[in-house]
């Protein structure tokens, strides 16, 4: 796999170095795969996050039952780990 794509539902979507990584809504998995990584790494993540971002992430709880990330949650993120590949 090339190094900017990303394998959904057994297609290949391609990124190249032009195309910026868009901040919006994305579901906790649909995430996660750009990332290549699991969810519970994500949520491990997100809980590393939490203290210095208060107010962006909910409690750990409300975390479970949540499955999209809010914009606010997507940018803190990417401003901590990078933009996906």
């Amino acid at each position: 796999m090339a190094q900017n794509s990303l394998k959904i539902n057994n297609e290949f979507f391609h990124r190249t170095a032009e195309e910026k990584f868009v901040i919006r809504v994305y579901g906790k998995s649909e995430l996660a795969r750009m990332y290549g990584i699991s969810l519970k790494t994500l949520g491990k993540w997100i809980a590393r996050l939490r203290p210095h971002c208060p107010g962006v992430f909910p409690d750990k709880e409300a975390y479970k039952r949540t499955r999209l990330l809010t914009p606010a949650q997507v940018r803190a993120i990417v401003e901590h780990v990078g933009e996906p590949c």
